[in-house]
């Protein structure tokens, strides 16, 4: 919408060139709400991984003392 309005506005390329800082904050926030969704995503995964990790390690360690108790 922004953008679309500065298009108006700004008559040639020259002047809407000079003026993209004036947008860039803009776009920054955009781009900060997708990074922090990418880590959140990230975050996740690793949390997913260690949870998958532990209750494997936890099969396998009740599967040991199984194994130990009937011999």
């Amino acid at each position: 919408m922004l953008t679309i309005a500065y298009s108006v506005f700004q008559g040639n390329v020259g002047t809407a060139y000079r003026q993209r800082a004036q947008l860039l904050v803009f776009y920054f926030i955009f781009v900060a709400v997708g990074f922090v969704l990418l880590q959140e995503k990230r975050e996740e995964k690793k949390r997913q991984k260690l949870i998958e990790r532990r209750e494997l390690a936890t099969q396998q360690a009740a599967t040991v003392g199984r194994s130990q108790i009937s011999r």
